[in-house]
């Protein structure tokens, strides 16, 4: 049976929240459904990938593919990069490079100063609405081309860079970021009672169940002991029901012989029938043929800014794809609203 897509991604975002190691996570993903519009999942595992490169306490141009993968994401959810991204990139970047300086010489010194600062940053300062661009970085690229023919530059370059504490800047990074993405929506619904009213938790159990879970608690292990209770009453309820089906087929075969024999003597006194007589015919005008009801279609209703608002703030708190539960939840702002018009709504609102 193949799981609910929702259900899915709620227990895949809860789970990537929780220490549990790469490969079991990895595994999951490969076996749970989840949708390619799930920006908030994405984002979670690229910060688990980050603080994964950060184990050894450094950090590597991996990083940087990673911070540019969010930046995207980012810029996909109509969300502003914050300071402490555009700071963690910079920071990276810079220790990238200065510490080849420092530990390899300026043979690969130069080779990073060619990739990451005029190729890969050298492209964004000249496109537009990159989020990862700073005023930092752009003083740094300064600061890294002068170093490559100035020996006192280079000099005062290593002594900046080794006032910088890069790790910390990455993990200040991964902290803001999963605070806006927010807790689990699992998480929300435990905490929240019409959320889970929503979602029918707390139901009642199934009384057959329920009999069987009481009479067992009450009998105190006396089911084990004589080998009756709940087993025995379902086998003799397995039994009944076997016999009641024999019995019904047998009850089957005599009422289907005795058609075949009543359809074999009403055949045989066929001609013998009178005709019934033909229902007369009503004469319809082909003006009032044409006029049927035709479909009533709803009503456009322009989108006020509280809606939008409550939307973002639907979509912020209970995650994208949670239409259902954003609709319940605020009802009473979303007058004559469809789980559809939310999502429609909310593919323009990121547009």
């Amino acid at each position: 049976m193949v799981m609910d897509v929702d259900i899915s991604r709620w227990i895949l975002d809860f789970l990537a929240r929780q220490p549990i190691d790469d490969t079991t996570l990895t595994k999951l993903l490969n076996t749970l459904p989840i949708l390619d519009t799930d920006t908030n999942l994405k984002k979670l595992l690229i910060l688990r990938k980050i603080e994964s490169e950060m184990s050894n306490g450094n950090v590597s141009e991996d990083v940087l593919d990673l911070l540019e993968m969010m930046e995207e994401l980012e810029y996909r959810d109509n969300v502003k990069v914050g300071d402490s991204m555009k700071r963690a990139y910079c920071d990276v970047a810079v220790d990238c490079t200065i510490r080849a300086l420092e530990n390899e010489g300026l043979g690969r010194y130069f080779e990073l100063v060619k990739k990451i600062w005029r190729n890969r940053i050298g492209w964004m300062l000249k496109c537009e609405n990159v989020g990862l661009v700073s005023y930092d970085l752009i003083n740094w690229r300064d600061d890294v081309e002068n170093a490559v023919g100035d020996e006192s530059v280079c000099k005062e370059v290593l002594v900046k860079w080794k006032g910088m504490d890069v790790v910390e800047s990455v993990r200040e990074f991964v902290r803001d970021a999963r605070e806006m993405i927010g807790p689990s929506f699992l998480e929300v619904a435990c905490e929240d009672d019409r959320v889970r009213e929503v979602l029918g938790f707390g139901a009642e159990v199934d009384e057959d169940d329920g009999v069987c879970d009481q009479t067992d608690a009450a009998k105190g292990g006396k089911n084990d002991e004589d080998g009756n209770g709940c087993d025995q009453t379902h086998a003799t309820k397995d039994e009944d029901s076997h016999d009641q089906t024999n019995a019904t087929e047998a009850s089957l075969k005599e009422r289907n012989n005795t058609v075949q024999d009543e359809s074999a003597g009403g055949a045989a006194g066929c001609e013998s029938r009178g005709e019934l007589p033909l229902p007369k015919k009503s004469v319809v005008s082909p003006v009032k043929r044409d006029e049927s009801p035709k479909p009533l279609r709803r009503k456009r209703k322009p989108w006020s800014n509280e809606e939008e608002d409550t939307l973002r703030k639907g979509v912020k708190k209970y995650g994208t794809g949670n239409w259902k539960i954003i609709l319940n939840m605020y009802s009473d702002i979303f007058d004559d609203r469809t789980a559809i018009d939310l999502k429609d709504k909310w593919r323009n609102l990121i547009v």
